[in-house]
């Protein structure tokens, strides 16, 4: 059997003098003198570090391999910059080893997406709030709702990440992974925190992580003789531990932040391009305290989500959840424009509706809606342009019948954007009518019955009322049918 330790032995020559023969005593950068061993001794030593040996003995290696096989703090953290440096260039696809590439796709995958999300959330300036509070059937009533009015970053995470990462997935073997190791890490992970504060006063959390699970580890045998390193770069699956550390460090920032302590979060959490899909088993959280988002991706058209069911809530709400992806508003119209592109040449000449478009993408009904007629609007003419048209006899709200045909097609009605608008003034006319034609009708009947009219507040009042219970009516249920098959 193979001595597990061989490409870290060797022997002091005859001819070695005695100063090179002085032995590597403690964790120091400086050689304690006078420990001058004999010629022919065996030794320990990293094959890159010949000069810092120590004695083959059973306690040293212990010693030596609890350190990453290596006897100075220099020498570890030299050994942690150069594992990334000289990753392989290729590996067996069920192999845990990172390679090179990966490793760069990785970097660009993270620095893409994270400036996604934060165009994503920098862009909600001015949209509704996406408060969890307060929502029931008086969401309908004429109410200035509270806008979003800054958006900041509140904190930067990664270390305190990669920290509570390394206590979570260092090998009980080792002391400690070289901090070289840990800047190479956080070259490929981000864990930031924006908090988004509204007109009122009120304040959410949106937490953006985007982790290449990365750990430090002993290499297997076999791989000694021809690398020379007893340690090297894995990857980690996703699994519950990398949320779990996530949500740790998120946790232990929180509790200094008195003004946020109570603050609802929102969690965007991704990984790199090796996750080719998200385990069964990990189901994203939504509760009053927070709503997760998880999604992989490699900074391109590759991109993979799991989220909660949207259907339970409010639009602006699944709105504000779609900025979560790391994905801008431009590539999202690029995507649809390309899916109709496609369909166009190789398919078919004729249109292709929402239903279509949303079983290529994923995309809410509403989100898809609004893409296509920015579409028209951006290039509604020409024989490679883009029209939408709503078949006749269909509703306005049956999204899915919505179609993109070319421009000169006469088939269906146009779609004009403005049907899609918020158009505050029918509260008011809800509200105005029914109260003047009550207020008219109870004068007219207290006339009529005993030659008394109905004190004007009286009538007003019961008008107000009786508009109101019929406007939150209809509003309620007309509101609760769009919104469930907008999901």
């Amino acid at each position: 059997m193979n001595d597990p330790f061989g490409p870290f032995l060797r022997q002091l020559g005859q001819a070695t003098r005695a100063e090179e023969r002085v032995a590597w005593l403690g964790r120091g950068d400086l050689r304690a003198q006078g420990d001058c061993l004999q010629p022919g001794a065996s030794v320990l030593c990293h094959p890159r570090f010949p000069g810092q040996f120590r004695l083959d003995l059973p306690r040293h290696r212990a010693e030596f391999r609890r350190h990453g096989f290596t006897w100075s703090d220099a020498a570890a953290e030299e050994l942690g910059a150069a594992r990334f440096s000289g990753l392989p260039q290729s590996a067996a696809e069920s192999s845990p080893v990172f390679t090179a590439i990966q490793l760069r796709v990785s970097e660009a995958a993270m620095r893409k997406e994270i400036s996604d999300l934060d165009l994503n959330l920098r862009g909600t300036l001015g949209a509704r709030f996406p408060w969890s509070e307060g929502e029931g059937w008086w969401d309908g009533l004429v109410i200035p709702f509270p806008k979003v009015s800054r958006v900041e970053m509140a904190a930067d995470l990664s270390e305190a990440f990669a920290r509570q990462w390394e206590t979570d997935q260092r090998d009980p073997g080792l002391v400690a992974w070289p901090k070289s190791f840990q800047d190479g890490f956080l070259k490929h992970t981000r864990v930031l925190v924006y908090r988004l504060g509204s007109s009122r006063g009120r304040v959410v959390h949106v937490l953006v992580a985007f982790v290449s699970p990365l750990v430090l580890t002993f290499a297997p045998e076999s791989e000694l003789e021809a690398t020379g390193d007893g340690l090297r770069v894995e990857w980690r699956p996703w699994d519950v531990t990398i949320v779990r550390a996530i949500h740790s460090v998120y946790r232990s920032w929180k509790v200094d932040q008195e003004r946020d302590s109570d603050s609802f979060t929102y969690y965007s959490m991704g990984l790199d391009v090796r996750h080719r899909q998200i385990p069964e088993l990990l189901v994203p959280a939504a509760d009053t305290q927070q709503w997760e988002c998880l999604w992989a991706g490699d900074g391109g058209d590759r991109l993979i989500s799991r989220t909660p069911p949207k259907a339970s809530l409010k639009r602006y709400r699944r709105d504000f959840t779609d900025q979560l992806l790391p994905e801008t508003a431009e590539e999202r119209l690029g995507r649809v424009r390309s899916i109709i592109d496609r369909h166009r040449k190789e398919l078919f000449r004729g249109s292709i509706n929402i239903a279509l478009l949303r079983e290529a993408t994923g995309y809410r009904r509403s989100l898809l809606r609004d893409l296509i007629l920015e579409l028209e609007r951006l290039d509604g003419t020409g024989e490679e342009g883009y029209a939408v048209r709503l078949p006749q006899g269909k509703s306005r709200h049956d999204l899915d019948q919505l179609e993109v045909v070319c421009p000169s097609s006469k088939e269906g009605r146009a779609v004009r954007a403005q049907w899609y608008q918020p158009r505050w003034w029918i509260r008011w006319v809800w509200l105005g009518v029914p109260t003047a034609v009550g207020t008219l009708l109870a004068h007219c009947v207290g006339v009529l019955t005993d030659g008394k009219s109905v004190p004007l507040w009286e009538a007003v009042l019961l008008s107000m009322a009786t508009g109101s219970a019929l406007w939150l009516v209809n509003q309620y249920a007309g509101k609760r049918a769009r919104d469930s098959a907008d999901a």
